[in-house]
């Protein structure tokens, strides 16, 4: 999600910073999601597709779930996964 979330922003605005700025958020925040170390919650996910007037689904999957399959695939890979089944 970061890097697609993180293009999509800063393809909008300047720096971290200002997109804080607009969403209301303070930067560490808006800092740690678009770099990925913290998932939004879905409250923070309605903002941001308001914010950046995300209207199309498929680009809403992409932002914000373009991992999950591969993630998906990586936990079926790991031997660990069937054992936990």
């Amino acid at each position: 999600m970061s890097n697609n979330l993180r293009g999509v922003v800063l393809g909008a605005y300047p720096s971290i910073s200002a997109f804080a700025r607009d969403i209301q958020w303070d930067r560490k925040k808006a800092s740690r999601i678009i770099n990925g170390n913290q998932d939004p919650s879905t409250k923070d996910i309605r903002e941001i597709v308001e914010l950046l007037n995300i209207r199309n689904a498929d680009d809403f999957l992409d932002i914000f779930f373009s991992g999950m399959s591969t993630m998906q695939t990586k936990m079926q890979d790991d031997p660990l996964y069937f054992a936990m089944k």
